[in-house]
């Protein structure tokens, strides 16, 4: 029998992103042909957590080492860089993974970087972009504008792969 060593990281990230079960809207689903995407509105957080759920679902189901890997975290949480965040978490989870890992991961592009709360921590989501600047990258805020920040804590991944959507969401 062989193993795959993304099995346990997979199966917790899907269990805590699980969300119900409803479609994603159709701007939505071609927003994520972009490299980089910044959501906002009621329905980002939803957004976010339903692709990482289904990203490790198409993981778990694939048992394929070479797929993007999602890796998921609060900006709020980011108060070292993002690979020492993940390192941090598989000791403490015990997800078995190797302890460069992540950063093997993350410097190779290898990752869909999923980031929840830009207003949070503009600066934090930026240092993360330009540490690993060959992940493709969803980021959400809270804010219901498209602004995502004023001041120098604008934040904009620029360039003409990025992309923003709006995601309102009734009961949310």
């Amino acid at each position: 029998m062989s193993v795959f060593r993304l099995e346990r990281y997979a199966l917790q990230l899907r269990a805590e992103t699980f969300t119900e079960d409803t479609p994603i809207p159709e701007d939505a689903l071609e927003a994520l042909a972009s490299t980089r995407l910044l959501v906002s509105g009621k329905g980002a957080a939803w957004f976010l957590r339903r692709i990482a759920y289904l990203w490790c679902g198409a993981l778990l189901d694939t048992r394929c080492n070479t797929l993007l890997l999602p890796v998921m975290a609060q900006v709020r949480e980011m108060d070292t860089a993002l690979a020492e965040l993940l390192g941090r978490r598989n000791r403490e989870c015990g997800w078995g993974l190797d302890e460069g890992f992540f950063t093997e991961r993350l410097e190779s592009g290898a990752c869909l970087v999923l980031l929840e709360g830009l207003e949070e921590g503009p600066r934090r989501v930026r240092g993360a972009v330009e540490s690993y600047p060959r992940c493709r990258y969803l980021v959400t805020s809270g804010a219901d504008d498209r602004d995502a920040g004023s001041g120098e804590d604008r934040f904009d991944f620029g360039g003409p792969q990025a992309r923003r959507v709006v995601i309102h969401r009734q009961g949310v």
